[in-house]
């Protein structure tokens, strides 16, 4: 890891909201999330992108409405999905910080799609080099996901400051909806 993920995003064109609660971001090119190590599982390809009901039903977080839009968005399919896969200090804190994470690839997300225990997981495919993410951007979609959205979360609006922020995602360049 050699410079702060805010900047990692910002330089892949995908600034980040807000640089504390920020889960992901999106730009014209697609939808790029932030998700954990110790979520991922390398033997099924897939990473958790949000937990069970029961650990944010209850709880306002900054982020949280701004990740339930681009899960949103994602679920539908139809644009470009990735993740960078961090690696938390403490897995344990109430607050995770960042010990590091792969700079030089992203993983692709193939579509999403709804575990067990009522949390969604986003199942991936390869890698992209950073140098052509902008192109992979171009082509890629992501499918939908089977079934309805499963999050019943109304949006708190609080990780939002403006009408703009609430608005659909545009569609990526070449993208028919």
């Amino acid at each position: 890891m050699a410079k702060p993920i805010t900047q990692f995003f910002l330089d892949l064109g995908y600034p980040l909201r807000n640089a504390r609660w920020s889960w992901g971001a999106s730009s014209n090119g697609g939808i790029l999330l932030r998700t954990w190590a110790d979520d991922f599982s390398s033997r099924e390809k897939r990473v958790g992108v949000l937990g069970a009901p029961a650990d944010y039903q209850e709880r306002d977080s900054y982020g949280l409405d701004e990740r339930i839009r681009h899960l949103r968005a994602l679920w539908s399919g139809g644009v470009a999905g990735y993740t960078v896969i961090a690696t938390a200090k403490d897995v344990d804190a109430p607050k995770r910080e960042i010990k590091d994470y792969r700079d030089d690839k992203i993983f692709v997300i193939d579509h999403l799609e709804e575990l067990e225990h009522g949390g969604i997981a986003a199942v991936l495919s390869t890698l992209v080099a950073l140098d052509d993410l902008e192109t992979h951007a171009a082509t890629h979609r992501t499918a939908a996901a089977q079934g309805l959205f499963p999050v019943d979360k109304p949006q708190t609006g609080i990780s939002t400051d403006s009408p703009a922020a609430t608005a659909p995602l545009p569609a990526p360049p070449g993208a028919r909806r």
